[in-house]
């Protein structure tokens, strides 16, 4: 009965740590998108929830590692009152950027999850 209780908790906790906040500013340290050895893929996916009773405006600006970023390659979305919206492979399908890593800031006009 252990190892049944063990193999639960496995399966359930990293489920149970996905953790996050409301907020108008936030970083992500860690995002990109490239290739990796033996055709593995990697890239970043973005939720972003609008909780408020209003609609807010995010901007996502890419941070590209290395350099100094003065004008960053950035997008703007409005989330409705309620809504969640999905950012599959942000990098490449928003910004259209490949062999690119680097971190994000993500502002709002109100607060976002």
């Amino acid at each position: 009965m252990n190892a049944f209780r063990l193999a639960l908790a496995a399966t359930l906790l990293p489920s149970l740590c996905l953790a996050g906040f409301a907020s108008t500013e936030t970083y992500l340290a860690a995002v990109g998108r490239v290739p990796g050895q033996g055709g593995a893929q990697f890239y970043t996916t973005v939720w972003a929830s609008n909780l408020t009773t209003a609609p807010q405006t995010l901007t996502f600006r890419f941070l590209k590692q290395g350099q100094a970023n003065p004008s960053p390659a950035s997008f703007q979305d409005t989330l409705q009152p309620g809504e969640t919206k999905v950012y599959e492979n942000v990098v490449e399908s928003k910004l259209g950027l490949n062999n690119a890593i680097g971190a994000a800031r993500v502002t709002s006009t109100g607060e976002i999850f």
